[in-house]
């Protein structure tokens, strides 16, 4: 019933809130899409741009949260806020979606993955998401896609903010965050820290974040940009909601922090060349602490390190010939121990030494013989220290129909993901032998402007084909004892749609469906996990009487196939739909008024089985600007 109330204030909001008069949308530019500045409406790719300053408004505070709304993604957090999050792009796995910050990769060298839980949108000037096989410019992981965080640079004047917030649960998050530039230097910073009990045994959460940027403009055309960051969680870890699950004592900490530098020259008018290296480090320490006195004590340990250089060069032939040439070094070192392996047959403790080591060299060309017309062409070829080589390609384009202004954009292109440090060396189950996944995918679509832009709408339609995915195969089924092999193959097939409203300057309504009818293990016949075929988003963002500012935003998720938490056989889980409000009232021009109340309806629901989501939670706090 709460399903389908919320399908009707979906459908029915938008309308009421109507208004007349608007200004002209400005042209996003977007850089991940063919690492050339260019601008949304020109690029053959699928990209979507999220502003840091709009998500702010609209009392959005994790990026995995503002990732909610794109079309093409699906977001799944393992129950409540703290809880390991990821994103599924185009029906791939987590595994296959590609995060950098500022350019730089920041997946975990260790398993692939990127866990969203702890990544608040502090500090963030924009997200820049790009859809389909991204292999060629950007090597492994990119089967899915690419999500782009760029951070915010020093501002013309000083400026800060500082937030407090707090909420249902005993939930605080408290904020700061500066940007400034004094001559040929800029600076920009942000902290934060979110400490909630949420509603389930053991399951707080306390976490921190620190980061920022610093920029000294040498000489005209040669810049130095230095951006770092630290980031700790500590998170209860209750297990799954069921007759086995409900740890009282178990936890996991988490610490990443990582360095980066960018030198930034152009020795010609047609020679834009950066160069960045940077180093992250990761750590992850969980604890089995014993239920009752005399119980056995577990825990499990890992350490990553990962050292990368890339070196861009970006030739400006002219306005119809731009050409990208770069190489890239990449070095992953993990450690890893664990108590008792045991159990498994394996030996008591496990320690990871090898490093798996990539250099890579990337091409892309891009032609605009009219304005009306983008074509591009790119090829990489990655030699990894681990399975030998693999070799990607893309090729896209764009064409603006005279007339009625439709965008018709078509992509073909290659994508792989190297085994990760875990499948190749981990104690009792890694293969050193294992070869990379490989996708192929293509994707074709258009986009149209009404109403002197005030209305605009678009469509993908996308089918990818993922081979040799690296999956645990029992060799011995007395003790279940096995190995990684290349065993899998994956079929995706679906369509992606959004819509944009602005009927006026103070208006905003923002709408995103997918349909994937198909998301298919093809070695089993069964549907991929967490993969629902209908998903979607509305997102309605009104300010009123000049100071106000009201959001409403409706997530609705169709059925998923997953694995029951107790018997471990197939189920579904159930539809549901989460209702989110938020008020705020700017006081003066130095302080703003903020609440918000989430999942207003108290939908009872799991994201992923055996996890449950947060209930109903109110927040209220205060924005001081200077």
């Amino acid at each position: 019933m709460k399903y389908r109330l919320l399908y009707v204030l979906a459908v029915g909001v938008a309308p009421a809130l109507g208004l007349a008069d608007t200004t002209n949308r400005l042209p996003e530019v977007v850089v991940a899409s063919t690492r050339i500045p260019t601008e949304t409406e020109n690029t053959p790719a699928a990209v979507t741009v999220l502003e840091g300053a709009a998500i702010e408004r609209q009392q959005i505070r994790t990026v995995g949260e503002a990732l909610r709304e794109v079309p093409g993604l699906h977001v799944v957090q393992s129950g409540q806020p703290g809880g390991v999050t990821s994103v599924f792009m185009r029906g791939s796995n987590a595994k296959h979606t590609l995060v950098l910050i500022d350019g730089v990769r920041v997946n975990n060298g260790f398993d692939s993955l990127f866990d969203f839980s702890n990544l608040p949108m502090d500090n963030v000037e924009r997200i820049e998401v790009l859809r389909g096989p991204q292999s060629t410019l950007y090597g492994s992981e990119a089967i899915g896609g690419v999500i782009n965080i760029i951070t915010k640079r020093g501002a013309d004047q000083p400026t800060g903010a500082v937030t407090f917030e707090g909420g249902s649960y005993d939930s605080l998050r408290p904020r700061a965050s500066f940007a400034a530039t004094y001559g040929k230097l800029s600076l920009s910073g942000a902290a934060s820290y979110f400490s909630s009990d949420n509603d389930r045994l053991n399951s707080a959460v306390r976490q921190r974040d620190v980061n920022g940027s610093v920029r000294y403009q040498f000489l005209e055309k040669l810049d130095l940009a230095v951006t770092g960051w630290y980031r700790s969680s500590h998170a209860g870890s209750p297990g799954l909601d069921s007759i086995w699950g409900n740890d009282p004592n178990d936890f996991l900490n988490d610490e990443n922090a990582a360095l980066a530098a960018t030198l930034h020259a152009q020795p010609f008018e047609f020679w834009d060349a950066r160069l960045t290296l940077s180093h992250n480090h990761d750590r992850k320490f969980w604890s089995g602490a014993p239920n009752s006195p005399g119980g056995d004590y577990s825990f499990a340990w890992t350490t990553t390190d990962r050292d990368q250089i890339d070196f861009q060069n970006l030739f400006l032939i002219s306005d119809q010939h731009k050409i990208v040439a770069g190489m890239s070094f990449d070095n992953i070192h993990a450690n890893r121990v664990h108590d008792d392996f045991s159990w498994w047959g394996g030996a008591s403790s496990g320690v990871i030494a090898p490093s798996v080591r990539n250099y890579a060299g990337y091409g892309s060309y891009e032609f605009t013989p009219v304005p009306r017309v983008t074509l591009n062409a790119g090829l990489r070829v990655d030699s990894y220290n681990t399975f030998g080589s693999e070799c990607t390609y893309r090729f896209g384009a764009r064409y603006t129909v005279p007339g009625t202004e439709t965008i018709l954009r078509a992509n073909f292109g290659t994508g792989f993901r190297a085994p990760g440090v875990d499948d190749l060396y981990f104690p009792v189950y890694g293969n050193p032998n294992l070869q990379p996944e490989r996708s192929v995918g293509w994707d074709a679509g258009l986009e149209q402007a009404f109403f002197d832009n005030k209305l605009r709408v678009g469509a993908n339609y996308f089918q990818n084909e993922i081979n040799n995915l690296i999956q645990y195969t029992v060799t011995n089924w007395m003790t279940w004892a096995g190995t990684m092999m290349n065993v899998q193959q994956a079929q995706t097939i679906g369509v992606e749609s959004f819509v944009t409203w602005t009927p006026c300057h103070d208006l905003l309504v923002r709408g995103s469906y997918t349909w994937l009818p198909t998301a298919e293990d093809q070695t089993t016949n069964l549907r991929l996990l967490r993969r629902p075929r209908h998903a979607g988003e509305l997102l309605v963002d009104y300010r009123f009487l000049q100071r106000f500012d009201a959001i409403v935003r409706v997530q609705l998720v169709g059925d998923r196939q997953d694995f029951d938490p107790v018997t471990s056989a197939l189920i579904k889980d159930g539809a549901y739909g989460k209702l989110d409000l938020g008020l705020s009232y700017e006081v003066c021009k130095y302080f703003t008024v903020l609440g918000r109340v989430e999942n207003i309806t108290d939908e009872h629901y799991y994201e992923a089985a055996g996890y449950p989501a947060l209930g109903r939670a109110f927040w209220a706090g205060g924005m001081i600007r200077f």
